[in-house]
């Protein structure tokens, strides 16, 4: 049944060579031979500038290196970018870079490392999850990220650049099958529109597949994919100086992704597994299989708006970035992931986010260059849970609504003074007020049937300041070589919970010292990078409990902690032979915390005190292998067989250091091999992920008594065909 669907995706395909005039959006880019040395242009310093001669440590792909890798989502850049960890809750994302990120989940809360697409901040944990289309590159900013960038980040960045329309008349696309019933489809059209004044680009992609869960209760399959996407853009070039770019972007989805939780049996007490005398849900030996009597449901909705105005005359250039965005979300989840009625709980969240950001740039032509810009953020948000036990009959339904507002100033300026070396110095200053509305109503039944019922109102208001710097040397000794050293202070505001009633928490902040350098060896034919760097990270966002918390107290987020951060990160890409490319990257963390005195609440009896323990999400190690080997079939095309191994050493997924939520040591091997034609018209691949099967956690979450120890497993042994084309 799945060649046959592939059979007529071709047709469909082969169709729109003939009739692209009647295909409705369009996908992404055909397969190349992926060499390692294409130049790549990056904006990590907001300038165009290759990745080499870039003093920040930045990882970049382009869409041609992801789809090598069948790197579908921001979830699966983990697995090629050493250093950065990528952990779920539900279907909310949590990335960290280097041990720093956070887990909290609060509509009052900012992410520790932020995601942007085309330079707009994408302000909820719903929306950080994003699956890649019609993309131009993608880069991961390494540490603080404050003296350039509208939005002030802490840990790092996660930059999506969508391909711009452009002069000409082209079609892209792509389609895939696999296992799983796997279905995605890709397109995208170009046109210009008014000869050399107006250009379009409409991409699209609809993404399906089942579950990699079954679910015994219903005969149905859990942490399946339905999903959409589309975006318009128009670019108009008024004048050489002048340019409007107008983006427009709506996606939606209703599956269960990330959603197949599996209890683990006899490590800890919850309500389904035995916490209630002589109650017992059911569970299965088989890791995939599941007992949910709860229609598990991720439903998203997002779209956005965003103008972009640049204006290049004369010293200075100016751009506009003004953007309007909306996203909102409900889930159902069977919180004690058993057949019994015991947890369930059933999220929302609507978020409405304005940011604007003015930047004023000098000339890249003296010895003095300089960046200024200004930032603006408001947006409105509102949190509900639905937590319900119909075995115990009780509710608990917490809500916030929280206004947020933030002003920015920013700004830095580079002097050469001499060819060779130069100076940085930036200077951030950050002004934030939030606002709650909070509301928590509380149900039970008590022994004579009577309904109890309790209401808790709160609001607060407050704000926060901060001046964030940034210093750095760097030595440019000739095309092939930079060296550099840097000092950057990161912050992230302070908040509320709207998850329980508790007073504001206050800002973190975290000082970054790094050294680096990137050179090109072997007469251009390898690139080696390699960067040391050392955190200190104070008055860490925790969700926990203080170290004098009463017996039985509801976990509250605080600044409960400090930790060093520490590491070396390398790069290389080498030209083995003609025809013969490996690149390599490895990431060695040293992450503890310095204080951190608090309960567990999972294991309250523990000394609270957890100095010199590892911090959540940090492996001491990982890497990332890829081997490629191209050659020329006759007069036809050539092929490409790729090879990409990819490890990880344990990490923790809690604040606690606990066994119980530690993933081992594991290793995951993909495969691709890739025919393209000789005009690079089409090409056809077969892929493979995970080929050794290897069951990992994606994420571990342990909550006695409520729910005990739930697990999301990675995804399984994955493979399929993929045939695209590409016409200009």
């Amino acid at each position: 049944m799945a060649h046959t669907r592939l059979l007529k995706t071709v047709s469909i395909l082969s169709l729109s060579l003939i009739a692209p005039a009647i295909a409705p959006t369009i996908a992404i880019a055909q397969e190349t031979s992926s060499s390692s040395f294409e130049e790549i242009i990056v904006t990590a310093e907001r300038r165009a500038v290759s990745l080499q001669r870039t003093a920040v440590s930045v990882a970049a792909l382009t869409q041609e290196q992801l789809d090598a890798s069948s790197t579908q989502t921001t979830f699966d850049l983990q697995f090629r970018t050493p250093g950065l960890a990528f952990k779920t809750n539900a279907f909310l994302g949590q990335p960290y870079i280097r041990g720093v990120g956070s887990d909290i989940i609060s509509a009052g809360a900012d992410a520790t490392v932020a995601t942007f697409i085309d330079d707009v901040y994408q302000s909820r944990a719903a929306g950080s999850i994003l699956d890649f289309y019609d993309v131009e590159r993608v880069e991961v900013l390494k540490g603080p990220q404050s003296t350039l960038f509208g939005r002030n980040v802490t840990g790092g960045a996660i930059r999506i650049f969508s391909k711009q329309p452009q002069d000409v008349l082209s079609l892209e696309a792509d389609a895939q099958d696999g296992n799983y019933d796997k279905l995605r489809l890709r397109a995208a059209i170009n046109a210009p529109v008014v000869e050399d004044k107006v250009f379009v680009r409409f991409a699209g992609l609809r993404s399906s597949r089942d579950g990699y869960v079954k679910n015994l209760a219903n005969n149905t399959r859990l942490d399946d994919e339905d999903f959409w996407a589309g975006r318009g853009q128009v670019l108009v070039k008024a004048s050489e100086d002048f340019e409007i770019l107008i983006s427009g972007d709506i996606s939606r989805e209703r599956s269960s992704r990330l959603l197949g939780n599996k209890p683990e049996v006899g490590c800890c007490s919850s309500l389904g597994l035995g916490l209630i005398p002589g109650v017992v849900g059911s569970t299965s030996p088989n890791p995939r299989e599941v007992y949910h009597d709860t229609d598990d449901l991720a439903a998203v909705n997002s779209k956005g708006l965003s103008g972009k105005l640049t204006w290049d005359s004369g010293p200075v250039a100016i751009t506009s970035i003004t953007a309007i965005r909306k996203i909102d979300f409900l889930q159902r989840l069977d919180l004690d992931a058993t057949d019994l009625p015991a947890v369930t709980n059933s999220p929302t969240e609507d978020s409405k986010t304005f940011t604007q950001d003015f930047q004023f740039a000098s000339e890249k032509t003296g010895k003095f260059e300089w960046l200024a810009g200004l930032f603006y953020l408001h947006e409105d948000v509102t949190q509900a849970l639905d937590i319900e036990s119909v075995l115990l009959s009780i509710t608990s339904r917490p809500k916030g609504t929280v206004k947020t507002e933030a002003y920015a100033a920013y700004g830095q300026a580079s002097y050469y003074f001499t060819p060779q070396w130069r100076v940085t110095a930036g200077i951030r200053y950050s002004h934030e007020n939030r606002k709650i509305d909070f509301q928590q109503i509380d149900t039970a039944v008590d022994g004579d049937g009577n309904l109890l019922t309790s209401i808790i109102n709160s609001s607060g208001d407050k704000s926060w300041t901060s001046w964030t710097p940034k210093f750095g040397i760097e030595y440019f000794h000739s095309d092939d070589l930079l060296v550099y050293v840097s000092a950057s202070r990161g912050f992230k505001a302070g908040g509320f919970n709207t998850n329980s009633v508790q007073p504001a928490f206050d800002p973190e902040s975290l000082w970054a010292f790094e050294a680096g350098f990137k050179s090109t060896i072997l007469d251009g034919k390898a690139r080696f990078n390699m960067s040391a760097f050392w955190y200190d990270y104070k008055d860490i966002q925790l969700l926990t409990l203080a170290s004098d918390a009463p017996v039985g107290a509801f976990p509250i987020v605080i600044n409960a902690a400090a930790a060093t951060v520490k590491g070396v990160e390398a790069e290389l890409w080498a030209k083995i032979t003609n025809g013969l490319d490996i690149d390599a990257s490895v990431a060695i963390l040293d992450a503890t915390f310095d204080t951190f005195d608090s309960i567990d609440p999972n294991n309250p009896g523990n000394n609270p005190n957890r100095a010199g323990q590892r911090m959540p999400q940090a492996p001491k190690a990982s890497a990332h292998i890829g081997v490629q080997y191209s050659w020329d079939v006759f007069d036809a095309g050539n092929i490409t067989l790729r090879g990409e191994w990819r490890y990880q050493s344990g990490v923790f997924f809690n604040s606690f250091a606990d066994p119980v939520v530690h993933q081992e040591a594991y290793s995951l091997f993909n495969a691709r091999v890739t025919f393209n034609s000789k005009d690079d018209g089409w090409y056809i691949a077969a892929y493979g992920r995970n080929l050794g099967d290897k069951l990992y956690a994606s994420n571990k979450i342990r909550q006695d008594p409520l729910v005990g120890n739930l697990i999301n497993w990675g995804a399984p042994r994955t493979y399929g065909l993929e045939v695209g084309i590409k016409l200009q």
